[in-house]
């Protein structure tokens, strides 16, 4: 556990669970908010378990998420991590469920999973996955824009490159989705898609030693596809009533991916931002909490079903 210098009780209850349970955990506290890239660092360099989860603030894991784990990295010797399926918390505090990112649950071989890291967040929240410790405590960590919003791809990248990984379909894992979260952040300073495009570039480069043609074949298509979700994030913005980050976001679209300008979207979006048409505008909604996804997909090879 470590405090990034909180302002509420968090310590104090640390301290009670670390006298109460002496040498099950590690506690520590920084004398100033240093950051969640730093804070994580914390942890890692002190993990003594044989497993690890970095449990996202946001999140909330289910009674049989570690027992599953566990039992499936013990009998997968060879398996880098556990990665899960979640479901969404909504403002309300209504559970809400998507299908799963695959339709079984599999081991994957690489490359796998390499391809899809650069078409899709296949795992929203840090807290779907589920480390072999001795593997994570090899990896060096940096303080990058990219490490700090982005670390954990670039740590489930690098280990799916050489180790077979397992995916379970089942939401293990519930995320809160509200204002204030972190994801909302980084939506109002546009590295959700920023920081997307770099990490794509990154990722080929790391991975680059290992000749994966999926790599070629998915890297084009990405940057495409982060083209389209900025208009995405330009719709909801504009529905959301932020017509300036709804423009940021239209243009970041078209200097990634010039030919989206003609798509139906696009004009339809600049035809909003001239009129203020609220009808057209109303017809452009589509708010996360709907677009959850509707199907599900089944991995490339080479994987194993399980």
């Amino acid at each position: 556990f470590s405090d990034n210098a909180s302002t509420d009780e968090s310590w104090e209850i640390a301290q009670s669970y670390s006298q109460k349970f002496p040498n099950l955990f590690f506690i520590a506290r920084n004398r100033k908010n240093f950051g969640p890239g730093a804070n994580a660092r914390n942890c890692i360099v002190n993990i003594r378990g044989k497993y690890t989860i970095f449990l996202g603030s946001d999140d909330l894991i289910k009674p049989d998420y570690i027992s599953t784990c566990v039992f499936q990295m013990e009998k997968h010797l060879d398996a880098a991590f556990v990665m899960v399926h979640r479901s969404i918390i909504d403002n309300k505090g209504e559970e809400k469920f998507e299908e799963p990112f695959y339709d079984n649950n599999y081991k994957l071989y690489p490359p796998s999973q390499v391809g899809v890291y650069f078409m899709s967040s296949i795992n929203p929240t840090i807290s779907q996955v589920f480390y072999r410790s001795e593997l994570i405590l090899s990896l060096k960590y940096s303080n990058t824009l990219n490490d700090v919003y982005f670390g954990h791809r670039f740590t489930d990248f690098m280990l799916s490159l050489h180790k077979p990984i397992i995916y379970l379909k089942k939401a293990f894992v519930a995320h809160r989705v509200h204002a204030d979260s972190h994801s909302q952040e980084i939506t109002e300073n546009l590295i959700q898609i920023m920081g997307n495009y770099v990490l794509n570039f990154q990722l080929k480069d790391m991975s680059a030693p290992y000749n994966f043609k999926v790599v070629d074949e998915k890297f084009g298509k990405s940057l495409k596809k982060i083209s389209e979700l900025s208009l995405r994030y330009s719709t909801n913005a504009l529905t959301n009533g932020d017509l300036k980050l709804a423009k940021r976001y239209w243009h970041l679209s078209i200097a990634i991916d010039p030919d989206i300008e003609d798509s139906e979207l696009a004009q339809k979006l600049s035809l909003a931002f001239k009129t203020r048409d609220q009808k057209l505008i109303t017809s452009l909604g589509v708010s996360f909490f709907k677009n959850l996804r509707s199907t599900s997909y089944r991995p490339d090879p080479p994987f194993e079903l399980l």
